[in-house]
This record gives C-alpha cells, structure tokens and sequence, in this order.
C-alpha cells in the first residue's frame, strides 16, 4: 500500500510564509532598541523621575508601566 503525499496541499516555501520575508539585521535591531531606550529615559525624566535619576529607577518604571508621577 503506497501513500501519495504530493497532494496534502502542504506547499514549502509558499511566497506569502514566514520564511519568505526578511529578517532584520543585528545592526537595525540594536538600532530600534537604542531608539525605544532614548525615548523611555526622556519620558521618564519628563515624568520627574519618580524612582531616582539611576539607571534602575528607570528600569523599574518601565516594568511597572509607567504609571508613577511625582507629587
């Protein structure tokens, strides 16, 4: 008994799969996080640095949403 697996409808390398597009480099990854970095420390000092003018007070208003203001 043989199977025919052609037909399955499974198509490899499909131009509208994953696969197909491109994935971004190195470079404009670390650019695009250097870019949310600067824009996070600039709401964070507009928001008065409420944790502190350490990198870890910014850290922590990030992880907590950035719902802490000054009083």
């Amino acid at each position: 008994m043989s199977t025919d697996f052609s037909s399955t409808g499974a198509s490899q390398g499909a131009p509208d799969s994953d696969r197909s597009r491109p994935h971004p480099t190195r470079t404009h990854l670390r650019r695009r996080l250097q870019q949310r970095w600067r824009r996070a420390r600039r709401a964070y000092r507009s928001a008065g640095q409420p944790f502190g003018s350490s990198v870890r007070g910014l850290e922590v208003w990030i992880e907590y949403g950035r719902c802490a203001r000054t009083n």
